[in-house]
């Protein structure tokens, strides 16, 4: 039977930890380690379908005058993303054909690059028609082919998660933190920059000539993926000679080994808690772009600051917050992320009530709230990303990885495509919207505390409780 436990990267401590650096300014040269620029690289693939199958589509429908609450309906496209954990196991062991020669996880990388960059390309057929053409079959089009990209990138964040996993030694626990801040840094460049390139230009090239400009770099993400990373070194893969062999390599396995490594009630809390960590930003996201548009902001001004400004903010605090939480504990920098993205969101509120007030939008509070919102939201997903990091077995890290990771996108992919019906439930009442958005987060914080003192009671005589 496998030792999945004594492969699980988090409890494992430097053997010299005098040797290891002590200062975030001595961190700051692990940053060019050639690993971490391959994990951001990945970080941008994973992150770039989101631009095309979410924001862009979410802009496009708002064109068109489509109701809020279709819009919100549409994120059930990306439902693959709440589910992705049913075809981990795939990921985690079978092997592509002619593709496996680059590697096993650079293979299937490349895979659902080509595929999306096709789809990408049949897209831009079907955002343009004439306005008295049926616009029911054309939208039927549109969202078929979203839905391929959803959850063939759902399918690339399995790959993603099991690379970053993998690509970091056993006994190089430090850069656990700073890898996963490399990924979420990676993730808001490629959602944030060709997104806001996307929305600038539109107005003048259209959406066809968009769409068939995100296609092409799909591609060129493929031939970088081909050609310009390295390919980590998988766990052992014992032959299989029984039953249990078999079930060791499916869900039951993982299943019981992330129930075997942390106990029923420490696992209990890690799930409750992720799953409701993000619900209210969830919510917020998908009807921030909607809010923008409904008060007045241009497309080129939602590009600008929500994707090129709030991007670059994001990327930088993502890094930093991934030196810090070498240095400092997760848990604490949990509990100010959720504190941070529920004051960010009574910021929307703020800029609701402005607007209504003045009868026109402030961009001042736009820029402001993008500041802030970049700032909270780097935070929270870097200590959320190293949070889960740290509950995953090497030996099931692709599905292990995709069920927490997939649990906590639930609220975001499924639970968030009901935003629309509570904002014209609520009489498009924006700031009553974005009030109850920054409540959502007040039982995830409460999830914490006993969540900690069932850590501190498993281990309490482990130096992995340092780390929280």
């Amino acid at each position: 039977m496998n030792n999945e436990t004594d492969q699980h990267p988090a409890p494992v401590e430097p053997e010299n930890p005098k040797q290891e650096p002590q200062t975030v300014w001595e961190l700051l040269p692990l940053i060019w380690d050639v690993r971490m620029l391959w994990v951001f690289l990945l970080g941008f693939c994973s992150g770039y379908p989101w631009a095309v199958w979410s924001s862009c589509q979410v802009v496009w429908l708002k064109d068109l005058d489509v109701a809020k609450s279709t819009i919100g309906l549409f994120s059930l496209l990306g439902t693959g993303y709440a589910i992705n954990w049913l075809w981990a196991p795939v990921v985690d062991h079978v092997r592509i054909p002619v593709l496996n020669r680059i590697g096993h996880w650079k293979s299937w990388l490349l895979l659902c690059l080509l595929i999306m960059c096709i789809t990408t390309y049949g897209v831009s057929f079907f955002v343009v028609f004439e306005p008295e053409a049926d616009p029911v079959p054309i939208l039927t089009m549109f969202a078929f082919f979203l839905l391929v990209i959803a959850w063939t990138s759902a399918t690339l964040d399995i790959a993603t998660a099991a690379y970053r996993i993998n690509i970091i030694k056993p006994n190089e626990s430090r850069l656990i933190g700073l890898a996963a801040s490399m990924e979420v840094a990676g993730w808001w460049v490629g959602f944030g920059v060709p997104a806001g390139f996307a929305l600038f230009w539109v107005d003048q090239l259209g959406w066809n000539v968009t769409y068939a400009g995100l296609a092409a770099l799909f591609l060129l993400l493929a031939l970088i993926v081909i050609f310009g990373i390295g390919e980590p070194a998988r766990a052992a893969r014992p032959p299989i000679s029984r039953f249990m062999d078999l079930l060791d390599r499916t869900h039951f396995g993982a299943l019981r080994e992330f129930f075997k490594r942390n106990g029923l009630t420490l696992a209990a809390f890690i799930l409750l808690f992720v799953f409701s960590f993000k619900l209210g930003e969830a919510f917020l996201g998908r009807m921030s772009l909607v809010f923008y548009k409904d008060i007045g902001f241009t497309s080129q001004q939602i590009g600008i600051l929500s994707k090129w400004v709030g991007t670059a903010i994001t990327v930088g605090g993502s890094i930093v917050a991934g030196l810090f939480i070498v240095r400092f504990k997760i848990l604490p920098t949990l509990i100010v992320a959720g504190i941070g993205m529920a004051a960010t969101n009574l910021m929307f509120a703020w800029i609701a009530m402005n607007a209504t007030a003045h009868g026109m939008p402030s961009e001042t509070l736009y820029l402001w709230t993008t500041i802030l919102d970049g700032i909270s939201g780097a935070i929270a997903t870097m200590a959320f990303v190293s949070f889960i990091t740290h509950y995953t077995s090497r030996v099931h890290s692709a599905t292990q990885y995709a069920a927490l990771s997939s649990l906590g996108t639930f609220g975001r992919t499924s639970l968030a495509a009901f935003s629309g019906f509570l904002v014209e439930g609520l009489g498009n009442n924006w700031p009553l919207f974005f009030v109850l958005t920054a409540l959502m987060v007040i039982p995830a914080l409460m999830f914490l505390w006993p969540l900690h003192r069932s850590m501190k009671k498993q281990t309490a005589n482990s130096e992995y409780l340092r780390r929280y």
